[in-house]
C-alpha cells in the first residue's frame, strides 16, 4: 500500500514539479503492483486525514503488507524537527510552524505502529525554507531522522541541504527513483544506491541522496529473480536456520545480530607494495557467517544488561594528539548518538565478551573475525572497495573524511565529495557490497581477532586469525570517519592498544558455520 503526496501551489514560494512528481510515483508504484492513494495540492487537514487513513489501513492489514509513503514539496526543520508543509499553510514565526504543517515523526510513528511488515518512507522535500520571516530559526534542508525497526527512510538529499527541484517536469531525485524502481532484481539497497549515482550524476555532485535503514530482510520493487513477474512484490524476512548457504540471511534469534553467509575462497591479502599490509599473500578462506553492520549502542546496551558486563570509564580520542577523557562512554562519545549508531569506546576484551555472550546467547560459536576473513569480505572477495581506486566516490557509500573538512579540521587529507555525516552515521545509512555487508569501510573503524605484526609475510595461508606477535597491541580494520582519504581499501589497516578504548573504533561479530 502506498499513499503519495505532492504539494507545490504554495501561496509563499510555489514549486514547479512536485504535482508531477506525485503523479510519476504513482505511475511507477502502481506498475510494481502497489495499491496507491494519491493526493496533490493539500491543505493541512486534507494532508492529515489522507495520512491518517492511510495509517488506518495499515492497521487492518496483515504482517505481509509493505507500506510506502512519499512527499514531494516544501519541508522544513525547526530546532531539529521536521516539517512537511501543506500548501495553506500560514508562518508568521516559527511557533507558527509546528500548528500548520505536519510532523514528519508523526507520521513514521503512524507507520510504525502499523502491521505493515515493511515501511518505506520518502521524502523529496528538503527544497528550501520558503518562510523568510523565520529564516533565523529554521535550518537549511532537514535534520537527520533514524528508521524506524523493519523500515527505509530515503531523503532526496543529505541533512542540512538543500535539493533541486529539477529545470525539467520532475526532480532529479524522483525521476531517478521512478527510473530505477522499475528494474527487476534490485534490492531496495541497490536500488537506492542507483538513485544516487544518477542523482550525482544528473546534479553535477551538487545532491547526495541519503537513506537510512533497519531492514532485516530483502525487498524487491520489481521481482527478486529474472523470471519473476514485473509486478511482483517480494518481502522475505531474514530466516533462522542451523544450515544456510553462501548469501542467506539470517538471525539466531529474535534480537541476535544480522548475519549473512560469506562464500568460501582465495584472494590475495594486502598489497604487493606494502602501504596498506607490508606485503601480500594469497590466503584460502572457508565460509562463515559475519554481522551485516556494527554492533549498535542498542545492541551493546542489551549485552551489558543481560550479561552484568562491567565496562571501565573513559576513553581516548584524537585532536592533533590523543588525549584521554573520563567523561567519554560508549553511551556518550562526544558526538551525537542514538541506539542505531555502531558503539564505539570500547576494549578489545569487551568485543570478545560481547561475542562471547553470543554464543552462550544461541549455542553458536560467536567470535571477533580474523584479519584475512575481514579484509576478503570487505572486498567482496576481489579485493576492491565498491569505488573502486578513487577515494572522491567514496561518499555514495561509506561515511568517510569528506570536503566539509569539519571532522577534524584537516580538509586537505579529505575526499573531494560530501557524504552527508560530520561524525558517525547510524549503522546501515549506506548501502551494502557485493557480499551484503554494511559500513566495511567508513564510519567506525573495527577490531579483529588477530595480535598485531608489522608485515603479513609468514601469516598462516588459511584465514585463521595471527595469535602470535604483539598482543597488546590489536588492529583495526575499516578506516574510520577521519582517516585520510587513501586509506578507503579494504587493505588498509591501523594498529591501536587493545585496552585503550577510542571514540573511533568499534567491531562486528563472524559466526562459524558449521
Amino acid at each position: 500500500m502506498a499513499l503519495v503526496v505532492g504539494n507545490g501551489a504554495y501561496g509563499f514560494s510555489p514549486l514547479a514539479n512536485p504535482v508531477n512528481d506525485a503523479r510519476l510515483m504513482e505511475r511507477s508504484l502502481r506498475e510494481t503492483g502497489f495499491d496507491v492513494t494519491a493526493v496533490t495540492d493539500v491543505g493541512r487537514r486534507e494532508m492529515k486525514s489522507a495520512i491518517s487513513d492511510f495509517g488506518e489501513r495499515l492497521r487492518r492489514s496483515g504482517p505481509d503488507t509493505v507500506a510506502l509513503f512519499y512527499f514531494a514539496g516544501h519541508g522544513v526543520q525547526i530546532d531539529g524537527r521536521n516539517f512537511l508543509i501543506p500548501t495553506d499553510a500560514e508562518v508568521n514565526s516559527a511557533a507558527d510552524v509546528e500548528y500548520v504543517s505536519i510532523d514528519a515523526q508523526w507520521v513514521l510513528d503512524l507507520i510504525g505502529e502499523s502491521r505493515a511488515g515493511l515501511s518505506v518512507i520518502i521524502l523529496d522535500a528538503c527544497r528550501n525554507n520558503p518562510f523568510r520571516s523565520i529564516s533565523r530559526s529554521a535550518r537549511q534542508g532537514l535534520a537527520r531522522m533514524d528508521a524506524p525497526r523493519g523500515s527505509m527512510l530515503a531523503f532526496s538529499t543529505g541533512p542540512g541541504e538543500v535539493a533541486l527541484d529539477g529545470e525539467g517536469s520532475n526532480s532529479p531525485y524522483t525521476q531517478a527513483l521512478a527510473t530505477e524502481m522499475l528494474k527487476p532484481g534490485l534490492k531496495i539497497e541497490e536500488m537506492f544506491k542507483n538513485v544516487r549515482r544518477s542523482v550525482l550524476s544528473s546534479t553535477r555532485d551538487q545532491q547526495v541522496p541519503w537513506e537510512t535503514s533497519s531492514l532485516t530482510g530483502d525487498f524487491f520493487f520489481s521481482g527478486g529473480a529474472s523470471d519473476a513477474p514485473s509486478t511482483q512484490v517480494i518481502y522475505t524476512p531474514a530466516p533462522a536456520a542451523d544450515s544456510v548457504g553462501a548469501g542467506e540471511v539470517f538471525t539466531d534469534c529474535p534480537d541476535c545480530p544480522e548475519m549473512v553467509a560469506i562464500p568460501s575462497g582465495t584472494f590475495s591479502m594486502g598489497q604487493a607494495g606494502g602501504d596498506y599490509g607490508n606485503g601480500s599473500v594469497v590466503v584460502n578462506v572457508d565460509g562463515f557467517a559475519m554481522a551485516t553492520r556494527e554492533v549498535t549502542i542498542g545492541e551493546f546496551r542489551q549485552f551489558m544488561r543481560e550479561s552484568g558486563h562491567v565496562w571501565e570509564g573513559g576513553c581516548w580520542h584524537w585532536w592533533l594528539v590523543w588525549g584521554h577523557d573520563n567523561d567519554r562512554t560508549w553511551e556518550t562519545p562526544g558526538y551525537a548518538t542514538e541506539d542505531s549508531h555502531p558503539v564505539v569506546c570500547n576494549r578489545y576484551s569487551d568485543s570478545v565478551a560481547y561475542a562471547q555472550w553470543l554464543s552462550r546467547k544461541t549455542g553458536k560459536r560467536y567470535r571477533l573475525p580474523s584479519e584475512a576473513e575481514w579484509e576478503y569480505a570487505a572486498g567482496a572477495g576481489n579485493g576492491a572497495a565498491p569505488w573502486g581506486t578513487n577515494p572522491d566516490l567514496a561518499c555514495v557509500d561509506a561515511n568517510i573524511h569528506d570536503r566539509s573538512g569539519t571532522k577534524d579540521g584537516i580538509p586537505t587529507t579529505a575526499a573531494g565529495c560530501e557524504d552527508g555525516y560530520t561524525y558517525m552515521a547510524p549503522a546501515g545509512t549506506y548501502g551494502p557490497n557485493a557480499f551484503g555487508l554494511y559500513d566495511m569501510i567508513g564510519n567506525a573503524a573495527e577490531f579483529v581477532a588477530d595480535c598485531f605484526n608489522g608485515s603479513h609475510q609468514g601469516r598462516p595461508t588459511n584465514a585463521a586469525a595471527r595469535t602470535t606477535g604483539d598482543c597488546n597491541t590489536r588492529i583495526y580494520k575499516g578506516s574510520h570517519m577521519l582517516n585520510w582519504k587513501h586509506s578507503f581499501l579494504p587493505q588498509f589497516r591501523q594498529a591501536g592498544v587493545g585496552e585503550w578504548p577510542n571514540i573511533y573504533g568499534g567491531f562486528r561479530v563472524a559466526r562459524d558455520l558449521n
